[in-house]
Protein backbone atom coordinates (compact mmCIF):
# COMPACT_ATOMS: atom_id res chain seq x y z
CA UNK A 1 0.00 0.00 0.00
CA UNK A 2 2.87 2.34 0.86
CA UNK A 3 4.46 1.72 -2.56
CA UNK A 4 1.15 2.38 -4.29
CA UNK A 5 0.72 5.68 -2.44
CA UNK A 6 4.27 6.72 -3.30
CA UNK A 7 3.67 5.92 -6.97
CA UNK A 8 0.46 7.94 -7.02
CA UNK A 9 2.18 10.93 -5.40
CA UNK A 10 5.06 10.72 -7.90
CA UNK A 11 2.63 10.64 -10.81
CA UNK A 12 0.73 13.62 -9.40
CA UNK A 13 3.95 15.58 -8.95
CA UNK A 14 4.91 14.76 -12.53
CA UNK A 15 1.57 15.98 -13.84
CA UNK A 16 1.88 19.21 -11.87
CA UNK A 17 5.37 19.83 -13.30
CA UNK A 18 4.27 19.51 -16.94
CA UNK A 19 4.56 22.58 -19.14
CA UNK A 20 2.77 23.76 -22.21
CA UNK A 21 5.37 24.58 -24.82
CA UNK A 22 5.07 26.50 -28.05
CA UNK A 23 7.71 25.35 -30.51
CA UNK A 24 8.39 26.03 -34.17
CA UNK A 25 10.91 24.33 -36.43
CA UNK A 26 12.49 25.42 -39.69
CA UNK A 27 14.72 23.31 -41.92
CA UNK A 28 16.92 24.52 -44.74
CA UNK A 29 17.25 21.26 -46.68
CA UNK A 30 20.00 21.15 -49.30
CA UNK A 31 19.72 17.93 -51.34
CA UNK A 32 23.07 18.16 -53.15
CA UNK A 33 25.40 17.79 -50.13
CA UNK A 34 23.21 15.08 -48.61
CA UNK A 35 23.27 12.98 -51.78
CA UNK A 36 26.94 13.75 -52.41
CA UNK A 37 27.96 12.46 -48.97
CA UNK A 38 25.71 9.42 -49.40
CA UNK A 39 27.43 8.54 -52.67
CA UNK A 40 30.89 9.02 -51.15
CA UNK A 41 30.00 6.75 -48.22
CA UNK A 42 28.77 4.03 -50.54
CA UNK A 43 31.98 4.24 -52.58
CA UNK A 44 34.00 3.70 -49.41
CA UNK A 45 31.98 0.57 -48.62
CA UNK A 46 32.47 -0.61 -52.20
CA UNK A 47 36.24 -0.24 -51.85
CA UNK A 48 36.25 -2.35 -48.70
CA UNK A 49 34.99 -5.31 -50.74
CA UNK A 50 32.92 -8.17 -49.38
CA UNK A 51 29.67 -9.78 -50.42
CA UNK A 52 27.46 -7.48 -52.45
CA UNK A 53 30.03 -4.68 -52.62
CA UNK A 54 29.77 -4.51 -56.42
CA UNK A 55 26.10 -3.62 -56.12
CA UNK A 56 26.86 -1.09 -53.42
CA UNK A 57 28.91 0.57 -56.16
CA UNK A 58 25.77 0.73 -58.27
CA UNK A 59 24.02 2.54 -55.42
CA UNK A 60 26.94 4.97 -55.23
CA UNK A 61 26.66 5.70 -58.96
CA UNK A 62 22.90 6.28 -58.88
CA UNK A 63 23.20 8.53 -55.84
CA UNK A 64 25.94 10.50 -57.59
CA UNK A 65 23.58 11.06 -60.53
CA UNK A 66 20.87 12.19 -58.11
CA UNK A 67 23.35 14.65 -56.56
CA UNK A 68 24.10 16.13 -59.99
CA UNK A 69 20.41 16.68 -60.62
CA UNK A 70 19.95 18.08 -57.10
CA UNK A 71 22.54 20.76 -57.81
CA UNK A 72 20.64 21.82 -60.93
CA UNK A 73 17.31 21.89 -59.14
CA UNK A 74 18.72 23.96 -56.28
CA UNK A 75 20.91 26.47 -58.09
CA UNK A 76 19.10 26.65 -61.44
CA UNK A 77 16.17 28.78 -60.25
CA UNK A 78 18.55 31.19 -58.51
CA UNK A 79 20.77 31.62 -61.56
CA UNK A 80 18.08 31.69 -64.25
CA UNK A 81 15.27 33.37 -62.36
CA UNK A 82 11.82 33.38 -63.95
CA UNK A 83 13.04 31.51 -67.04
CA UNK A 84 13.31 28.38 -64.89
CA UNK A 85 9.54 27.91 -64.61
CA UNK A 86 8.20 30.52 -67.00
CA UNK A 87 9.05 31.59 -70.51
CA UNK A 88 11.69 29.07 -71.56
CA UNK A 89 10.45 26.52 -68.97
CA UNK A 90 13.99 25.28 -68.32
CA UNK A 91 12.87 23.17 -65.38
CA UNK A 92 11.42 20.60 -67.80
CA UNK A 93 14.60 20.17 -69.83
CA UNK A 94 17.03 17.24 -69.36
CA UNK A 95 19.68 17.76 -66.69
CA UNK A 96 22.56 18.00 -69.16
CA UNK A 97 20.77 20.82 -70.99
CA UNK A 98 20.09 22.63 -67.73
CA UNK A 99 23.80 22.59 -66.95
CA UNK A 100 24.58 24.14 -70.33
CA UNK A 101 22.13 26.97 -69.67
CA UNK A 102 23.27 27.53 -66.09
CA UNK A 103 26.89 27.50 -67.21
CA UNK A 104 26.21 30.03 -69.96
CA UNK A 105 24.44 32.33 -67.52
CA UNK A 106 27.39 32.40 -65.09
CA UNK A 107 30.14 32.30 -67.70
CA UNK A 108 31.29 28.70 -67.22
CA UNK A 109 32.16 26.54 -70.22
CA UNK A 110 30.08 23.37 -69.98
CA UNK A 111 31.73 21.25 -72.66
CA UNK A 112 30.58 17.62 -72.68
CA UNK A 113 33.26 16.76 -75.20
CA UNK A 114 36.10 17.12 -72.68
CA UNK A 115 36.86 16.43 -69.04
CA UNK A 116 35.55 17.08 -66.48
CA UNK A 117 32.16 17.56 -68.13
CA UNK A 118 32.39 14.43 -70.28
CA UNK A 119 32.24 12.35 -67.08
CA UNK A 120 29.20 14.30 -65.89
CA UNK A 121 27.53 13.30 -69.14
CA UNK A 122 28.58 9.66 -68.67
CA UNK A 123 26.97 9.58 -65.23
CA UNK A 124 23.76 11.12 -66.56
CA UNK A 125 23.64 8.59 -69.43
CA UNK A 126 24.15 5.77 -66.94
CA UNK A 127 21.35 7.14 -64.80
CA UNK A 128 18.98 7.29 -67.81
CA UNK A 129 19.88 3.72 -68.76
CA UNK A 130 19.07 2.50 -65.25
CA UNK A 131 15.93 4.60 -64.84
CA UNK A 132 14.49 3.32 -68.12
CA UNK A 133 15.91 -0.21 -68.46
CA UNK A 134 15.34 -2.06 -71.72
CA UNK A 135 16.58 -5.42 -72.95
CA UNK A 136 19.37 -5.13 -75.47
CA UNK A 137 21.56 -7.33 -77.63
CA UNK A 138 25.08 -6.01 -78.14
CA UNK A 139 27.86 -7.35 -80.30
CA UNK A 140 31.55 -6.60 -80.55
CA UNK A 141 34.70 -8.06 -82.05
CA UNK A 142 38.41 -7.30 -81.91
CA UNK A 143 41.83 -8.89 -82.41
CA UNK A 144 44.08 -9.49 -79.43
CA UNK A 145 47.60 -10.59 -78.68
CA UNK A 146 47.48 -12.50 -75.41
CA UNK A 147 49.74 -14.59 -73.23
CA UNK A 148 49.11 -18.38 -73.02
CA UNK A 149 47.65 -18.06 -69.53
CA UNK A 150 45.56 -14.95 -70.22
CA UNK A 151 41.76 -15.05 -70.45
CA UNK A 152 40.69 -13.22 -73.65
CA UNK A 153 37.07 -12.87 -72.51
CA UNK A 154 38.04 -10.30 -69.87
CA UNK A 155 39.64 -8.11 -72.53
CA UNK A 156 36.49 -7.88 -74.66
CA UNK A 157 33.78 -7.69 -71.98
CA UNK A 158 33.69 -3.89 -72.24
CA UNK A 159 32.49 -4.13 -75.86
CA UNK A 160 29.03 -5.26 -74.77
CA UNK A 161 28.64 -3.46 -71.45
CA UNK A 162 25.68 -1.28 -70.54
CA UNK A 163 26.50 2.45 -70.13
CA UNK A 164 26.61 2.15 -66.34
CA UNK A 165 28.78 -0.95 -65.99
CA UNK A 166 32.23 0.57 -66.73
CA UNK A 167 31.51 3.27 -64.15
CA UNK A 168 31.38 0.67 -61.36
CA UNK A 169 34.99 -0.40 -61.75
CA UNK A 170 37.03 0.49 -58.66
CA UNK A 171 39.69 2.30 -60.67
CA UNK A 172 37.03 4.48 -62.30
CA UNK A 173 34.44 5.30 -59.63
CA UNK A 174 36.40 7.76 -57.49
CA UNK A 175 38.07 9.39 -60.49
CA UNK A 176 34.67 10.03 -62.06
CA UNK A 177 33.33 11.48 -58.81
CA UNK A 178 36.36 13.80 -58.65
CA UNK A 179 35.65 14.99 -62.19
CA UNK A 180 32.00 15.64 -61.33
CA UNK A 181 33.09 17.62 -58.30
CA UNK A 182 35.50 19.69 -60.40
CA UNK A 183 32.82 20.39 -63.03
CA UNK A 184 30.22 21.53 -60.52
CA UNK A 185 32.77 23.72 -58.74
CA UNK A 186 33.39 25.54 -62.02
CA UNK A 187 29.79 26.75 -61.93
CA UNK A 188 29.79 27.20 -58.16
CA UNK A 189 32.84 29.49 -58.23
CA UNK A 190 31.39 31.51 -61.12
CA UNK A 191 28.37 32.10 -58.90
CA UNK A 192 30.72 33.76 -56.42
CA UNK A 193 30.51 30.94 -53.88
CA UNK A 194 33.33 29.56 -51.75
CA UNK A 195 34.51 26.01 -52.63
CA UNK A 196 34.22 24.76 -49.04
CA UNK A 197 30.53 25.77 -48.89
CA UNK A 198 29.49 23.46 -51.73
CA UNK A 199 29.30 20.32 -49.59
CA UNK A 200 27.89 21.92 -46.44
CA UNK A 201 24.57 20.46 -45.43
CA UNK A 202 21.60 22.61 -44.51
CA UNK A 203 20.53 23.57 -41.02
CA UNK A 204 17.55 22.92 -38.76
CA UNK A 205 16.53 25.51 -36.18
CA UNK A 206 14.04 25.29 -33.31
CA UNK A 207 12.39 28.18 -31.47
CA UNK A 208 10.78 27.69 -28.05
CA UNK A 209 8.17 30.19 -26.92
CA UNK A 210 5.37 30.94 -24.43
CA UNK A 211 5.92 28.27 -21.82
CA UNK A 212 3.82 28.05 -18.66
CA UNK A 213 2.98 25.56 -15.95
CA UNK A 214 -0.34 23.76 -16.27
Amino acid sequence: MHNLAHTLVSQLDGEMMKKEVGISVERDFKPFPVLWHASASLREIREEGGAGSYWVGLGALVTLAFAIEAFCQTEGPEVLGSDWLEGKVIERKPVYEKFKLIGKAVGADVNYGALPWSDVRRVLRARDSLAHPRPAKRQGATRLTIAPDEDPTEAVAHLVMEPWEPLLELKSAQKIADHVDRAIKQIWSRMGRKPWALHMQGTTSFVMSSTRNE
